[in-house]
């Protein structure tokens, strides 16, 4: 299929409407196997005949489901809202957005029936990612052919064994125990689990200034929480009760030398308040770019910060 054989004009008109988006990937489809873009090729498949590897759905993939828990001998009926992705291929979402809801049964790991409700606002999203995608992909082609393979390369193929398996090692370490200190209940264990997925998912994309948002987020958090363990009150210290920034809760880390550690902590209050100002676009535009070398210096000694966390 060449290029001059393709009339997109009419296609880009409809790129919007819901009822168009299966014969729009398909029409994709087409063109990547033509062009052999195999990175779109998997996202195409994945849409239209389902997500079976959950580090592979993209974030416009995950919903907003309440969760009703039928009561049991032990436990009162209780509503809860979990954030989930979901894998069902995109034409049959398309038809449950005819609907204001759908709702459905299942039972959790101990056995009790639970009631699933997802509102077709949180379906629209969905599709609304889809066709986000699907105009990017014809933006792309009519404009710069040479970036569709980056822009749809989720992750690198050759890197997803050891993708997967630094993921499930990280989340098993948390199932297992390991910094239960400091995650108070399940859910905070499944919203740190997200955290962590996520930083080893930008790793692999080599989305270096995401991956190092969230190793400040994920240090931050265990300073907060190994403080409020210990009943160490850094009012004391600065002499406000207040919630601590970061370069606040870095510095008592150095102070004290914690964890024998005080290079390593003076490593990550340097890099990441430098990054925290680069991180605007317009100092990154004037300044140093945030690139694989801030990424390279940082990820090691967050490594090994978190190790130490986590033998707590």
């Amino acid at each position: 299929m060449k290029r001059n054989s393709l009339d997109l004009d009419n296609v880009k008109k409809d790129v919007y409407k819901k009822d168009k988006i299966v014969e729009n990937l398909k029409l994709i489809k087409k063109i990547s196997k033509n062009n052999n873009y195999l990175s779109v090729l998997y996202w195409i498949n994945a849409e239209l005949e389902g997500y079976d590897d959950k580090e592979f759905r993209l974030p416009y993939r995950k919903i907003r489901k309440n969760v009703l828990k039928h009561a049991s001998k032990f436990f009162l009926e209780r509503l809860n809202k979990k954030l989930e992705y979901i894998t069902d291929p995109i034409g049959k979402i398309i038809k449950w957005t005819e609907r204001d809801k759908i709702t459905y049964k299942s039972t959790n790991f101990w056995g009790t029936t639970l009631t699933i409700t997802i509102y077709k606002s949180e379906l629209d999203d969905v599709l609304q990612g889809v066709m986000r995608k699907i105009a990017d992909f014809f933006l792309l082609y009519d404009k710069d052919q040479k970036l569709i393979e980056k822009e749809f390369n989720f992750l690198p193929d050759d890197n997803y064994e050891e993708f997967k398996e630094k993921t499930n090692k990280e989340t098993l370490d948390i199932d297992l125990g390991k910094l239960n200190q400091f995650l108070y209940d399940y859910k905070e264990k499944e919203i740190f689990k997200e955290s962590l997925k996520d930083l080893i998912r930008f790793e692999y994309e080599k989305k270096f200034k995401y991956a190092i948002i969230l190793m400040g987020s994920i240090l931050e958090f265990l300073l907060i929480r190994y403080y409020a363990v210990n009943n160490i009150e850094l009012s004391s210290v600065y002499g406000k009760k207040r919630y601590y920034k970061f370069s606040e809760l870095v510095n008592y880390a150095i102070k004290t030398d914690f964890m024998n550690e005080k290079k390593r902590w003076e490593i990550v209050q340097s890099y990441l308040r430098d990054f925290r100002n680069q991180i605007h676009l317009i100092n990154e535009m004037r300044e140093r770019r945030i690139d694989e070398k801030w990424y390279e210096t940082l990820k090691p000694v967050f490594e090994f910060l978190y190790d130490k966390f986590k033998h707590f």
